[in-house]
């Protein structure tokens, strides 16, 4: 019975979602790039361009912290909520890592960073009080996700939160699978200053709006660190 009624929840949560509310829309909060690693980002997102007919037009390149659907009357509340923490700048080191995800996406890893996690526990336990519903691409792609993902999905509406939060510059999204992607990324060579810059600040919390596979297409608040 007790399965029976948590699958009717999900059912009834993922129709919502589909459907959507009536001001409804997905967002993102994220940490801005310092320059040097945009720039170092936007080399390789060309050299990942020049091998593809279809570059990425709408991106800003950025660390995600949360994503979710919501009220767009809600939004300035939670910006507000969001800067009375607070948060504190800290410093953020890129490697040489360069990793594939779902067959859809190339990312830079970032090195192992505690205060960037903490302030990924902190902004989802907010943000997730604000939250309408799920991810128009999570619903679609629930049939595929892991029974540990989908109660996460239902929780937060997406995955990869808390002890699964793998924090990640996406470089390049696909619109499609990919199966060729691995060879693509091979190609990739972080830039020779990219992993020399090991000093800088994490500044700025951004809020925007978000394309279907997470991208950034329009900032809407910029929140300083403290």
């Amino acid at each position: 019975m007790k399965n029976v009624i948590l699958i009717f929840f999900i059912l009834i949560s993922c129709a919502i979602s589909k459907q959507g509310f009536a001001q409804d829309k997905e967002y993102g909060i994220a940490i801005r790039l310092p320059k040097e690693y945009f720039t170092a980002a936007q080399k390789m997102n060309r050299a990942i361009s020049a091998q593809e007919a279809s570059p990425n037009s709408r991106n800003v390149f950025h660390i995600t912290l949360f994503q979710g659907r919501f009220d767009q009357n809600k939004i300035d509340e939670l910006q507000k909520t969001l800067r009375a923490q607070h948060f504190e700048k800290f410093r953020i080191t890129f490697g040489l890592e360069i990793k594939t995800a779902q067959n859809l996406y190339i990312n830079w890893i970032p090195k192992e960073n505690n205060e960037l996690k903490k302030m990924h526990h902190r902004v989802v336990e907010i943000a997730n009080s604000y939250r309408l519903g799920i991810l128009s691409r999570y619903i679609d792609s629930y049939g595929d996700l892991t029974k540990e993902q989908r109660q996460q999905v239902v929780k937060y509406g997406m995955p990869g939160l808390f002890d699964d939060y793998e924090p990640h510059l996406t470089l390049f999204y696909f619109d499609k699978k990919n199966s060729e992607i691995e060879k693509i990324a091979n190609k990739i060579s972080v830039p020779e200053n990219g992993h020399e810059i090991n000093c800088c600040d994490a500044t700025t919390l951004l809020i925007a709006e978000i394309g279907y596979r997470g991208n950034i297409e329009k900032v809407l608040y910029e929140i300083e660190l403290q």
